[in-house]
């Protein structure tokens, strides 16, 4: 991914998820301001900023070095505003939704916590679904062929 394909995906990363740590945030504007003046150092920063986003599961680059096509980002930036505000439902939500919106049976935490655990989870199992939608091909980064994959009729 060329550097300014690779900083406006991250910038649109940073600018759509709340879960990112305003630290890491502020770091990752940073060394993209001293990457665009200086050519000689993209390929390093660039590998740094990857390396920080490694702890966030919903960074648009953080599977295997897969990058979705610029279309899948936008989308996925969707997504993950969405499963934002989601979290904050959770969080409102009450016992009722903590009690009854469970992890996955195999996890060893049995609740989620708040409504950032849920999204972290949530959005892990999201670009995940997007990652392989798109490398198999079923799936070209648009909002049209995403939605040609549900089912039509009576079929779940």
């Amino acid at each position: 991914m060329e550097w300014k394909q690779f900083t406006g995906t991250t910038l649109a990363w940073l600018d759509a998820d709340t879960t990112v740590d305003k630290a890491d945030a502020s770091t990752i504007r940073k060394m993209i301001d001293k990457g665009s003046g200086n050519e000689s150092r993209q390929v390093r920063i660039s590998s740094t900023i990857r390396e920080i986003a490694r702890d966030y599961a919903n960074a648009p680059y953080g599977q295997r070095g897969y990058a979705l096509p610029a279309e899948g980002q936008a989308v996925m930036a969707s997504v993950t505003e969405a499963i934002n505000a989601m979290a904050e439902a959770f969080d409102n939500g009450g016992d009722a939704l903590k009690a009854l919106l469970l992890p996955n049976q195999r996890s060893k935490v049995k609740h989620y916590a708040n409504g950032a655990s849920w999204a972290v989870s949530a959005l892990k199992n999201v670009n995940s679904t997007a990652v392989n939608l798109s490398k198999s091909g079923t799936w070209d980064g648009t909002h049209e062929s995403l939605a040609a994959t549900l089912p039509t009729g009576g079929e779940q």
